[in-house]
């Protein structure tokens, strides 16, 4: 009898028993399940085996809109889109174009990894890049918004407290302008940002540049010298305006290079006085041809470089308002049209006699 009234209370102990092992599967799946969402959803790169500058091609999280609490690091980004860094921003909003755009990123590093910094290139022409809630690169002003060019790369070191932590989480807060969005990689790309030695990444900025423009320097160095001895040569004779315009031609081509945006960038509305300076190099151009065949430089061509000039000086000034082919065709045009002017103007005086046109014609047609 006491046997037959145990059973069901065996029977009551095993299924409380089981219930509870199931409650405790459920909760442990379920905890497995959000930590998996999460790893989906905020993805770490991984930056602990570090040997060499590598971009930040990495699974992204993305939110339109503006709000400085995106920068700390214990933000909650749950909801935030994941975005391939190697893929075009424009799928994730193919209709709507915001203007401001934030990124964050968790990035592993071992607590002794110090040393590191990041390299910005090209990003855009207004930014912010936090590290742990704090500002380490920005260029222009995001809001109110104030273009700069945006070719040289900027490095910075990163706070070796941060990395004693483990982990950084990179926020980016991307202004981007309204015609960026009819251009192919607007908004962050993936070679925009490198994560490397602070070292290895300067010497390669260094070593970038040098090789890239070596050549221009040099080149800008030989035309000062060779427009020293066209200043020389006008001062003696003064009727010889050619001379003049050679050593003026010479000039604006060394400024130019102070304004080349690899070096430094600068606000965008001090690219008039550049693109000034290319429009007087293809004037003083005209003119030296002008001089060398004793023709005068009439109303007509005056009026046909500045058809020319205007449309190539005046929109580019307005920088990210235009699009990129705007300027690309402006300024072939300007140069294109310069060449076949003083192309014809010799074959014209080469046929009428003239052998200096003859001669002239020679590097002309180089």
């Amino acid at each position: 009898m006491n046997g037959r009234k145990s059973l069901p209370a065996y029977r009551s102990l095993m299924a409380t028993a089981c219930l509870t092992l199931l409650f405790q599967s459920a909760a442990i799946l379920a905890q497995s399940l959000g930590q998996g969402r999460d790893e989906l959803r905020a993805p770490v790169f991984d930056a602990t085996n570090l040997l060499e500058p590598t971009d930040l091609a990495a699974t992204w999280l993305v939110h339109a809109g503006d709000d400085p609490s995106y920068a700390q690091p214990d933000f909650d980004d749950s909801e935030w889109i994941p975005f391939d860094s190697t893929k075009d921003l424009r799928e994730l909003f193919p209709q709507s174009h915001p203007e401001i755009v934030w990124y964050r990123l968790r990035v592993k590093v071992l607590p002794k990894q110090s040393g590191l910094a990041l390299k910005e290139v090209n990003l855009s022409s207004a930014f912010e890049i936090y590290t742990n809630g704090v500002l380490l690169i920005h260029l222009g002003q995001v809001k109110p918004f104030i273009p700069y060019t945006y070719f040289k790369s900027l490095i910075e070191r990163v706070p070796d407290a941060q990395i004693a932590t483990g982990s950084l989480v990179i926020a980016l807060r991307v202004r981007i302008a309204p015609t960026d969005w009819n251009n192919p990689g607007t908004g962050f790309y993936a070679p925009n940002l490198t994560l490397g030695r602070e070292r290895e990444l300067r010497e390669q900025f260094w070593i970038t540049l040098v090789g890239g423009y070596a050549g221009y320097f040099l080149n800008s160095l030989f035309s000062l010298g060779l427009g020293l001895v066209a200043l020389t040569l006008f001062i003696a004779q003064r009727g010889h305006r050619e001379y003049l315009w050679i050593f003026l031609q010479f000039l604006t081509h060394v400024l130019h290079s102070i304004f080349l945006q690899q070096l430094d960038n600068l606000p965008q509305r001090w690219t008039i006085v550049g693109l000034l300076v290319s429009a007087a190099a293809v004037l003083f151009l005209l003119l030296m041809y002008f001089a060398l065949l004793g023709i005068r430089f009439g109303w007509r061509m005056w009026v046909l470089f500045a058809a020319a000039a205007i449309p190539y000086v005046g929109p580019q000034y307005a920088g990210n308002s235009i699009p990129a082919v705007y300027a690309g065709i402006t300024t072939y045009l300007l140069f294109l049209l310069t060449y076949a002017v003083i192309f014809i103007v010799l074959i014209v005086h080469f046929r009428r006699g003239n052998r200096e046109a003859g001669l002239l014609l020679i590097p002309v047609f180089l």
